[in-house]
């Protein structure tokens, strides 16, 4: 998406992004989500904090915090995603791929230094619906 259809959608997404991410406690955690929700929606091959950062004209460090050191509850995002992902395309299953979580113990080489980087890693989790026909 360019910046002038973002533009277009901007309010709705205010919207979107004001309900998912309405437990967050701070306004500049919110305001921090809708920038990253942006840097997300526009055009580009990389999703990463600096590529972003560059196509929104803000610092990186502005996302980079946000989603690595920002003190903020995932669940309640989790589960006001799932509740309007479930209103839109009503599933009769779905499946998870947990290729995305990483190993486990002191002994694998992914285990983290850190409590944080356990939940940055394994909240990376890929949903499809299943619709029978």
């Amino acid at each position: 998406m360019d910046t002038t259809a973002l533009d277009r959608v901007g309010e709705q997404l205010d919207t979107f992004v004001g309900e998912v991410f309405s437990s967050l406690a701070r306004k500049d955690q919110r305001e921090k989500a809708g920038l990253y929700a942006r840097g997300l929606m526009l055009d580009g091959r990389r999703k990463s904090m600096q590529p972003m950062a560059q196509r929104l004209q803000v610092d990186h460090q502005q996302l980079q915090q946000f989603v690595t050191t920002s003190p903020w509850d995932v669940t309640p995002v989790r589960k006001t995603l799932s509740r309007r992902a479930c209103g839109l395309i009503t599933p009769d299953a779905w499946v998870i791929d947990d290729t995305g979580f990483i190993k486990d113990g002191p002994a694998s080489r992914a285990w983290p230094t850190s409590t944080r980087a356990l939940s940055a890693r394994s909240a990376t989790v890929t949903c499809s619906s299943v619709k029978q026909r």
